[in-house]
């Protein structure tokens, strides 16, 4: 059953979402108060902010390894249209198909923007709790800036390509 807007995927499936509900990341995250030993750290806060630390690394780390995932798939169906459109590139009936997926990789271009500007954001919300004695998540925005420029070149550039060539 879908859940409220903006915590369901699109298509109100817990299967579609970027993370999985129970999944790996869900049970790491869930026993951080068991991990993280409240001697280790002076006061409540210094934990809490541990743990909100760790939490969200688990949580951007699952999102760039779905983001993986789901590239790989992306970049698999360009292939199968280059295949098909270098065996007889004549042949214009292609040329809808390619069309909408090029308007399908800019909306997910969007996306992994939008979430980058989230991982910056959230970043800069934690720099300001910790007072500006710590940084966070140094390798995440990384990560998300790879993922943005593999969808650029080996998604977007080879289906404008495929275009040009059917045009």
């Amino acid at each position: 059953e879908p859940g409220p807007i903006g915590w369901s995927s699109q298509s109100g499936l817990v299967r579609d979402t970027m993370i999985g509900a129970r999944d790996e990341i869900e049970c790491k995250w869930r026993r951080l108060f068991a991990d993280l030993p409240r001697e280790d750290y002076e006061n409540d806060s210094d934990l809490s902010l541990q743990c909100i630390d760790v939490a969200l690394k688990y949580v951007f780390t699952g999102m760039t390894a779905s983001w993986d995932k789901t590239l790989t798939r992306c970049e698999e169906h360009v292939t199968v249209l280059e295949d098909r459109i270098y065996e007889d590139p004549a042949d214009e009936s292609r040329a809808p198909e390619l069309w909408q997926n090029s308007g399908l990789w800019l909306k997910v271009e969007s996306l992994i923007w939008a979430q980058l500007g989230v991982v910056q954001a959230m970043k800069e919300y934690m720099r300001e709790i910790a007072l500006g004695d710590k940084e966070f998540w140094d390798e995440v925005p990384g990560q998300y800036q790879k993922i943005t420029s593999a969808i650029q070149e080996d998604i977007i550039k080879p289906t404008q390509n495929l275009s040009d060539l059917v045009s």
